[in-house]
């Protein structure tokens, strides 16, 4: 049997277990070992009824497929190059202006699922690889100055936001892994990834791309 995933839940199998995140809640949960009773897509859950019946009970299924929701991308298997890029002073004073806002909002300062959504680029968008590389490097440079900028949801939060304040929009992935449980985010473009490296986020598996 088939049921749909309820609105804001993700699932992800890593090995043997299923990791549940609720972005309502900013909640990760585990199921040990339930990797091998379920099938696990973007939108719904394929197994046995009664296990069905008991996400159900939990409310991580619904009977409304969840709508919105955007394709993982394979995990990157490069570093965006910033060794070529010179961000202008347009660059830099862009990124001074969203650190400057970040302390009004962002991550702590309202709900994980508001701060999520994002403005889409426009339509027949084309990606500007220069450009991005130019904030990204703006940004890197000009993190020390921003506040809690050693957490990555923070940083991809702040980053995402710079690029779409130019016209320019990246995936946001959040990864998860068990045993140790770890949670992680980056931003990639294609099989690029902008604000970490490549041997890092392999060892996480994608639950949900913004």
């Amino acid at each position: 049997m088939q049921s749909s995933l309820a609105d804001g839940v993700f699932m992800a199998i890593c090995g043997e277990d299923i990791v549940v995140l609720n972005t309502h809640d900013d909640l990760y949960s585990c199921l040990p070992e339930a990797g091998a009773h379920l099938k696990i897509s973007l939108t719904a859950a394929q197994g046995p009824e009664p296990l069905l019946a008991a996400l159900a009970e939990a409310g991580l299924t619904s009977a409304k497929e969840p709508e919105g929701r955007r394709p993982i991308p394979p995990l990157p298997d490069k570093a965006l190059d910033l060794s070529g890029a010179r961000p202008s002073l347009a660059d830099n004073l862009c990124v001074v202006r969203a650190v400057l806002s970040a302390w009004w909002r962002g991550p702590g300062r309202q709900p994980f699922a508001e701060f999520l959504v994002g403005s889409e680029p426009p339509e027949n968008h084309a990606v500007d690889v220069e450009l991005i590389a130019r904030l990204t490097l703006a940004f890197t440079q000009l993190l020390p100055w921003a506040p809690a900028q050693g957490a990555c949801l923070y940083r991809g939060w702040l980053l995402r936001r710079i690029l779409q304040s130019r016209g320019q929009t990246a995936t946001w992935v959040f990864g998860v892994r068990t045993w140790p449980f770890g949670a992680h985010c980056w931003l990639q473009v294609d099989r690029f990834v902008l604000d970490d490296e490549p041997d890092r986020v392999a060892h996480y598996t994608p639950i949900m791309a913004v």
